[in-house]
């Protein structure tokens, strides 16, 4: 799989994490200790853009797992996180989010949806985080 987790600006205050092809259920947890440990590594609101380009399908064990990884995912639940916006989605991927929108509905206000970098960048910055 190629993915990356790394800030996006030098003020350390986005992330951009990406998928650019099959996505595997260990890579999606080492995806998320990454981000975890970059996030640990400041102190002020960071916003994540996290970039399906590319990805075509969501692997099985993603949908049966799903409430270990939205309790375990950093850019949900750790205090220094503010948003996390999805870009280039594919129909497959934007379900994952939108059923885990139905069912924690209290992480509508945490999660959006972009069609491409610069306008996730405008919803962040709208969320209070510069970048």
């Amino acid at each position: 799989m190629a993915s990356s987790v790394a800030w996006y600006n030098d003020e350390q205050t986005i992330l951009l994490t990406r998928f650019e092809d099959s996505i595997r259920y260990a890579d999606l947890i080492a995806v998320n200790d990454h981000e975890a440990r970059l996030l640990e590594s400041v102190q002020h609101p960071v916003g994540i853009i996290v970039d399906y380009e590319g990805v075509t399908r969501v692997p099985q064990p993603v949908l049966s797992n799903l409430p270990q990884l939205v309790v375990n995912a950093p850019g949900i639940n750790h205090p220094n996180a503010r948003i996390v916006v999805v870009v280039r989605a594919r129909p497959s991927i934007k379900l994952v989010y939108d059923t885990i929108l139905t069912v924690y509905t209290d992480l509508a206000n945490r999660i959006a949806f972009a069609r491409d970098p610069e306008e996730a960048l405008a919803i962040i910055r709208a969320r209070g985080v510069d970048g």
